[in-house]
Order: structure tokens, then sequence, then C-alpha cells
């Protein structure tokens, strides 16, 4: 995040993911929820701020996502969010979700990996 925000001053914050896109192969929402409170702490800013910039941020999951609300809701509705991901057994066919890979990666000017597994469905995404 320090890198990221190195060099974006406080009122040109919401630019600062402009350039920055991630393929989360994860379910989870960890990288929402850390650049969420990440921001607050860097730049000082109140919540409706910090969720505005990421609730802009591309993030493609192209596994699906375990549900769009809120952080720390008490309560779920788990048949629904289970119809949200797709199993890693399970192909990804989606093609929407193809063509916005395929273009986040043609379109990049590097390409860092963190915790991405090496399995062959993986990497042909």
């Amino acid at each position: 995040m320090r890198m990221l925000g190195r060099g974006v001053p406080k009122e040109n914050v919401s630019e600062i993911f402009d350039r920055v896109s991630f393929i989360n192969f994860n379910y989870d929402r960890c990288v929402e929820h850390f650049l969420f409170h990440a921001l607050q702490k860097l730049y000082t800013l109140p919540e409706k701020d910090a969720k505005a910039i990421v609730d802009n941020l591309n993030i493609i999951h192209p596994y699906g996502i375990v549900g769009d609300g809120d952080f720390g809701n008490t309560s779920a509705d788990y048949v629904a969010l289970a119809d949200g991901i797709k199993t890693y057994t399970e192909q990804v066919g989606n093609a929407d979700v193809m063509l916005s890979l395929g273009a986040e990666v043609a379109r990049a000017e590097a390409m860092v990996f963190l915790g991405f597994a090496y399995h062959s469905q993986n990497m042909e995404l």
C-alpha cells in the first residue's frame, strides 16, 4: 500500500488505483478488506471515502466471490453465498471473465503474484 501511495497526495487519493487491477483467485474479500483499512490509515480517510475508492477498484475474481456486502455482517444466507463461487474443480467458462482477464494481462506493464498457486487450471486462465 505504501508503494501504491508513494507520490499520491491526499487530494488525489481517489486516483490511487487508476493504474492497478487485481486478479484474485480467492473467494474471500481479504484484499478489499485490507485496502479499505489501509487507505483509512495512510490517508486518514473516513470510512465512506475509503469504501468508495475500494468499490471502484478493478478486482476480478475468476472463481467468484463470497458476498458483496459490508464487512462484519453477523448473518448471511449461506446458500446464496455459495451460488457466487465456483470450486477449483469447476471450470471457469464465463466469457466476460475470460475477456477481462485477458485484457488486464495484456495491458499490464508489470505483474505481481501473491499467494498464487501455479495449478494448471490457474495458469490456463
